[in-house]
């Protein structure tokens, strides 16, 4: 079902470290939400792929399994679709936060918004403090 696939989160719980500046890092991969965010016990930021490969239904929807069971083979088009979706989500959210958060933020202000450490050595501007 799709309560098992998205489990509630207790967003309060999670952890996160400002001072880690490493590239790539964000809060998935803080050891303190292993648990909240990934079942297996594996990286944080593997949290939709786990989902994906362990739903009998999202795997029949979106991959195929090679016959060694270690070749994952996407299905374009649903990922495709998927992140189309996705895209159109975001846009509404977007307009969400311009229409409800305020002084409207500029462009620049929120294209320049990082979830990651980047590999230049920018360090992200979104963390995770008590849920927020």
């Amino acid at each position: 079902t799709r309560e098992d696939v998205v489990p509630p989160i207790a967003l309060s719980k999670l952890a996160d470290n400002p001072v880690n500046n490493q590239p790539g890092w964000n809060f998935t991969q803080d050891v303190r939400n292993r648990e909240m965010l990934s079942p297996t016990n594996e990286r944080g930021d593997r949290w939709l792929l786990d989902r994906i490969l362990t739903a009998l239904w999202l795997r029949e929807q979106f991959v195929e399994i090679g016959a060694t069971n270690s070749q994952v083979i996407w299905h374009q088009k649903a990922v495709a679709d998927y992140l189309s979706r996705v895209d159109r989500f975001l846009e509404r959210l977007l307009l969400l936060v311009h229409l409800t958060g305020g002084q409207p933020g500029r462009a620049t202000e929120l294209l320049s918004l990082r979830h990651s450490n980047t590999v230049q050595g920018r360090h992200r501007n979104m963390f995770m403090e008590h849920g927020l």
